[in-house]
């Protein structure tokens, strides 16, 4: 490589053309040549090019990182990642194979941006196995992304090793490569296309060809058929990097009205528009992570940006507060912004001294190397735009998932300190420094009459010699050692990435259960305990799959609603709701999961189930008049009292209960009103000649089947003058910590009250309610009146009934897979699916239990 290419390109200049906004200059004079050249000005006809030796070592560390994730992936014999599955059942419908029409995932398989599911479906088409091609697409997409950093590093950096350091970064950084093990495939390809736009927009800005500029908007409309965040945050970056360039007189108004730039923006005002309009018409919904789920924007609060970047490490301020994180993205990207534009007013590096020809002599120059160009404003903006993006999208109520933004800081992140310390050394790696160390120009070959400008450069740059190898030396010694750093610590986040993703989903005993399931010719959906395994359900059986998902990260209403009915499935026969509280009954059943009602409250979308009244635990006490005129006093279990008669309804919304003995009927109501408010109501009615004295019966804590998320112990119940205080806590989505939730009960008449032991940690209360004698045969009435402050379900609006056999009907269930493993807790639900509903066991191995119903 030339001495000129290494200046000019460290001098803000590795394409062919003027960086100015001036399209084309006249010849320049040699001594403009030189002046131009350290002030970031390009020569004409050079075009650098580093060593096609650093190339291999990119290569060879691309190879690396492919086979350590292969072999990661092939610890167990099916890919990890909740939503790989996913990914190839909707891919399915894009090759004309069974797609699952009306699959838990999507209500459509169309309604994600589409570009990821024929080049997927096509890798299925070719292995003929849904396994195989997920195993094969993660390392195709890592494959794809690295080569896409190769191209980045080869047009923004000149010197192998700072190449070289850059995909090695890139490549090896633990935030990136895990989202292969959650399924992250469309954020992959994504910010494989994100990296060429980057590419190209460079180009585009130097050259002002129409040709760059088709690439660079066709880079961005291929992102936006992919990825909508990815895309939003492109389009952050771009409208930005033109601020800055403009500010920096890198680009003008007429640039951006031009020829050029209007016809290539047409091309990404086409797909966009086309696409938008097309799916309209084919009535295909497009809710996205932009707009979708309200609860997302406090349970993903912004102060969780920070999440994946804290991935393999114990570091803090991956849940920082709101306020700190909104500092810390305002600072860095405010400064992101601020800093090049000082540099550029008072440059940073010291002169470098050229000797160049002048009238007959050779005189001794200082020049001062420019720091700041074009490739340093766009990776700054691009950084910068990252760091604002989920500011503004805070600030602006948007709904979304804020995590994910934690994964666009990496490579912006790598790309601005790596230009920063190319520039900081370019004079070492010129070869050039103080007169004393400059070598005499080589004048024993003049140049011929007809050489270009760029040969004289070339003729009045010194040679290099053994400094420039030393600090080469130098540099690639650290480029390896901090690549050999990152190596080691991905390896362990891959690795353990792979079992966290995988776990009990991965073992060969679910696929065993899959493979029979998928040999079933009998149609029907399932329902199963989580996502992991609904998804992998839909790309080997084809079946849709439905499951209780965490309803704060998922972004379609469809879903929202699925997941709800699915939770309300597996733990209740029915639930009356106004859509911040919920009674739901169990039916009748002699399981552990029979609750007459369980009371449960929605904050955020998210469950908390409160309390429940022990069906085990109610008891009559009367006094009855004998033939003989004796007064007998009698205890009537809940045993002893018949058959019970259930029913609910949802408008309006309640639900009983109700029994009748010889000497009594006993009616139990639950009904709901407005917010957090609900009422459980008893009425006992003596025979003719029968008299109330009580009725007591215990409030415990919640025993749930499948649970939505993992539900705090009960932390305090406090009895006082008629009035209980039931104080739960409970994890809030995603958020740290956990959220506390106060209910109160009132009620009346007032009972006597005793807190089962242990009494530091009560479990349970046991209310007697006595009546006074005095009241005859009348009816005893019994009224708790519950209010839990703070309920909220912002993203949907649930009907007051959810009918568990009205779902299964209605989504077609006929197989429900859940676990057995020692510790996952799933018998006594298998128990309660027979008793409640008549499910059947038609497949049973050492982890996985299938029922039909």
């Amino acid at each position: 490589m030339s001495g000129a290419a290494s200046a000019l390109y460290f001098m803000g200049a590795p394409a062919a053309s003027t960086d100015s906004p001036v399209a084309s200059e006249p010849t320049p004079t040699l001594r403009k040549s030189v002046v131009d050249l350290f002030r970031g000005r390009a020569a004409h006809g050079l075009a650098p090019r580093a060593s096609g030796r650093y190339l291999l070592v990119m290569l060879l560390l691309l190879g690396i990182v492919v086979t350590l994730v292969e072999v990661a992936y092939h610890q167990n014999p099916i890919p990890p990642g909740p939503d790989t599955g996913k990914w190839i059942a909707t891919s399915f419908a894009y090759v004309g194979h069974s797609y699952p029409a009306a699959s838990g995932a999507f209500s459509n398989p169309y309604s994600y941006s589409p570009l990821t599911f024929p080049i997927l479906g096509i890798v299925f088409l070719i292995f003929h196995n849904p396994l195989t091609a997920g195993f094969a697409y993660g390392g195709l997409m890592l494959v794809v992304y690295g080569l896409s950093l190769i191209h980045l590093s080869r047009r923004y950096l000149l010197t192998g090793p700072f190449q070289v350091a850059l995909v090695g970064l890139a490549l090896f950084n633990a935030t990136t490569v895990s989202i292969l093990f959650w399924g992250g495939y469309p954020n992959f390809l994504a910010f494989a296309l994100f990296n060429e736009a980057i590419v190209f927009l460079l180009a585009f800005v130097r050259s002002r060809e129409l040709w760059d500029g088709l690439a660079f908007y066709g880079a961005l409309s291929l992102l936006y058929l992919t990825h909508d965040l990815s895309f939003a945050i492109a389009i952050a970056a771009c409208g930005l990097t033109a601020f800055v360039l403009l500010l920096h007189r890198r680009i003008d108004w007429r640039f951006l009205a031009g020829k050029a730039n209007l016809i290539a923006a047409s091309l990404l005002v086409a797909t966009v528009g086309g696409y938008s309009i097309g799916t309209r018409l084919l009535q295909i919904p497009h809710p996205g992570y932009l707009y979708a789920n309200p609860a997302a924007y406090y349970i993903d609060n912004i102060g969780q940006v920070f999440n994946p970047v804290t991935v393999g490490c114990t570091c803090p301020g991956d849940f920082l507060p709101i306020w700190v994180a909104i500092t810390i993205l305002v600072l860095v990207g405010g400064t992101l912004l601020v800093v090049p534009y000082l540099a550029r007013r008072r440059p940073l590096l010291a002169p470098v001294y050229l000797e160049v020809p002048a009238g007959g002599a050779v005189e001794t120059r200082p020049f001062r190397p420019k720091f700041v160009d074009s490739r340093l404003l766009i990776a700054t903006s691009w950084l910068a735009a990252a760091c604002l993006a989920p500011v503004a999208g805070w600030f602006a109520h948007i709904d979304t998932d804020y995590t994910r933004f934690g994964y666009f800081f990496p490579l912006p992140a790598y790309l601005v300190m790596i230009l920063a310390l190319e520039q900081l050394v370019a004079p070492w790696f010129l070869g050039v420094g103080r007169p004393e160390a400059a070598a005499a120009p080589d004048t024993t070959s003049p140049a011929p009459a007809n050489a270009s400008a760029a040969a004289a450069v070339v003729a009045a740059l010194p040679r290099r010699g053994r400094a420039q190898r030393t600090v080469t030396i130098v540099a690639l010694f650290f480029v390896v050692i901090v690549v050999i750093i990152m190596m080691i610590n991905t390896s362990v986040v891959i690795f353990r990435s792979e079992g966290f993703y995988t776990g009990a989903n991965g073992s060969t005993q679910f696929l065993s259960a899959l493979t029979w399931l998928a040999g079933q010719n009998d149609p029907g959906a399932v329902l199963t305990y989580e996502g992991h395994s609904a998804h992998w359900i839909e790309a080997m059986t084809s079946r849709s799959a439905f499951f209780p998902g965490p309803t704060w990260i998922h972004f379609y209403p469809y879903q929202i609603f699925r997941d709800e009915d699915s939770y309300w499935a597996f733990n209740s026969r029915d639930a009356i709701t106004n859509n911040n509280v919920v009674f739901s009954f169990s039916g009748l059943n002699e399981t552990s999961l029979y609750e007459m009602p369980m009371y449960s409250a929605y904050v955020q979308g998210v469950i908390f189930p409160i309390l429940r009244l022990d069906p085990t635990s109610p008891v009559v006490t009367d006094l009855h008049n004998n033939t003989g005129g004796k007064v007998v006093n009698q205890v009537h279990k809940i045993g002893t009292w018949g058959n019970a008669t259930y029913s609910v309804s949802g408008v309006p919304a309640q639900g009983s209960m109700s029994w009748h003995t010889a000497n009594f009927s006993a009616l139990e109501t639950a009904s709901i009103g407005n917010g957090g408010n609900a009422w459980l109501n008893w009425t006992v009615t003596p025979g003719p000649r029968d008299q109330v004295e009580s009725l007591a019966f215990n409030i415990s804590e919640p025993l749930v089947s499948v649970q939505m998320i993992k539900f705090g112990a009960l932390r305090a119940i406090t009895p006082a003058n008629g009035t209980f205080y039931w104080n739960v806590t409970n994890k809030l989505g995603q958020l740290p910590g956990a959220r506390a939730l106060n209910t109160t009960g009132t009620m009346s008449p007032i009972p006597s009250i005793e807190a089962r032991s242990p009494t530091r940690h009560a479990t349970s209360l046991v209310l007697k309610f006595a009546t006074n004698n005095s009241t005859g045969n009348a009816p005893f009435n019994v009224s708790i009146e519950l209010s839990t402050p703070g309920t909220s379900n912002p993203a949907i609006a649930l009907p007051p009934l959810l009918d568990t056999p009205q779902f299964f009907a209605q989504a077609q269930i006929r197989y429900i897979v859940v676990p057995n493993f020692p510790g996952a807790g799933f018998q006594t639900t298998v128990n309660y699916l027979e008793q409640e509903f008549g499910a059947t066991v038609v497949y049973n191995n050492p982890q996985w239990t299938i029922l039909t119903v």
